[in-house]
């Protein structure tokens, strides 16, 4: 008897012992819910990406958005079709935009997530055309020779710097000016409202003297690849949009018109649509058009083209270029405070489709502390706030819709209110 109450004393103690080292539940993973402003919370996880499972379950805010400039066009000679904003929020898409910020921040990084509805991608800022389409909102403006035409898509955050020389520090994420090298052009607003490009060389460059001057430079032909900021990736750029590895742009494209299609030497044999494009070299379309493969070459030996850099040939390829569009701007390295904001975003620049897009996912992220007085300084104490306004503007830069004065907290962790 006294045995067996042993073992039963020694089962209890067995059992409470294995109770007391029982390992404990994993934590239950933070459920992501919607806040008032753009919390962001602290992280030791390193290397942030755009896909990172941190945002899975990041904290988001829906940005209440109202349009705060519409209705305004571009006035300027030259310069059509590049004012897609000007309804507001119904220039978008037949979607809600529904764009929602997420943000975290480590020792000495912030990162902010921005995503959105926007079923029209517009990569391209005053491509050139000769003799283009007229604007619909400048009925009175000459679209014949050179215009510059089309604009961007955008996000633009304006954070208030307090005590400073400057009021706001100013991020402006581009599709077509600062997305391709894995940037976000950083202003700076003064205190007379006035707003300047922060120090150093900045992203891109106006491939053009003027609005009507036509372009300086067009592709050469070569593979343009770029290693993307904060990165060792080289990525490729689509050459139909973005203009890095560049030639100097020969030929009259109206000398070009007149033999093309008022002497009907090409279009007896070419629709305007089989246009020559950006892929091919001007060496090998001078050499194809003389080739035993090419039908018309007797037309064109019996008319007596001339060849060279000033050449009848040049002329006409300088028309077929100029009504596929060529990049308004050319891209460079950035250097200095221009360049401190980094970005990635789900826009393929190394191949752009503008066909079944459905929104954009950017990532913008800066160091709390660059050390350049044009830039603001995130201390982030626990319950620090600094007042932020997020615009988007859709193929345009006149018009953009957002929301003005809204909350960046910094949080320690999720749970905090």
């Amino acid at each position: 008897m006294k045995q067996n109450l042993s073992i039963f004393i020694f089962l209890i103690g067995l059992i409470s012992s294995c109770e007391y080292e029982k390992m404990p539940a994993p934590p239950v993973p933070h459920v992501a819910t919607s806040t008032s402003y753009i919390k962001s919370v602290y992280t030791t996880t390193s290397s942030i990406t755009i896909n990172s499972s941190i945002w899975d379950n990041a904290d988001y805010f829906t940005v209440p958005l109202s349009n705060l400039s519409i209705h305004h066009v571009d006035t300027t000679d030259g310069i059509l079709n590049v004012n897609e904003t000007y309804n507001g929020l119904s220039s978008f898409s037949k979607q809600n935009v529904n764009l929602i910020i997420k943000s975290v921040y480590t020792n000495s990084t912030l990162y902010i997530l921005a995503i959105w509805n926007d079923t029209s991608l517009n990569p391209s800022n005053k491509l050139w055309f000769w003799n283009g389409p007229a604007d619909p909102l400048k009925p009175s403006s000459d679209p014949t020779k050179w215009t510059s035409q089309q604009n961007n898509d955008k996000l633009i955050y304006k954070f208030d710097i307090p005590n400073s020389t400057y009021i706001q520090d100013i991020w402006e994420w581009s599709v077509a000016l600062s997305e391709p090298l894995g940037y976000a052009i950083d202003l700076a607003m003064k205190p007379d409202s006035s707003v300047i490009y922060d120090a150093g060389t900045p992203m891109f460059v106006r491939n053009g003297k003027s609005n009507r001057s036509g372009p300086l430079y067009e592709y050469d032909c070569s593979i343009q690849t770029v290693t993307r900021a904060n990165s060792t990736k080289k990525s490729p750029l689509d050459p139909a949009y973005f203009l890095m590895n560049k030639t100097p742009f020969l030929g009259n494209p109206a000398a070009g018109y007149d033999i093309a299609i008022t002497q009907q030497l090409c279009f007896q044999c070419h629709t305007m649509e089989q246009q020559i494009t950006n892929a091919m070299t001007r060496a090998y379309i001078d050499s194809f058009i003389y080739s035993d493969g090419h039908e018309g070459q007797a037309d064109i030996q019996e008319a007596g083209l001339s060849r060279g850099t000033t050449g009848d040939v040049n002329n006409i390829i300088a028309w077929y270029r100029s009504r596929t569009g060529i990049p308004g701007y050319y891209l460079q390295t950035p250097s200095g405070s221009i360049a401190d904001v980094f970005a990635s975003s789900s826009v393929n620049t190394g191949k752009v489709d503008k066909d079944d897009y459905s929104g954009y996912k950017v990532l913008l992220s800066r160091s709390l502390n660059t050390g350049n007085n044009d830039d603001i300084v995130f201390n982030t104490t626990d319950g620090n706030s600094y007042k932020i306004s997020v615009m988007l503007c859709n193929g345009d830069s006149l018009n953009y819709v957002g929301a003005k004065n809204q909350q960046l907290i910094f949080k320690k962790s999720w749970n905090e209110k």
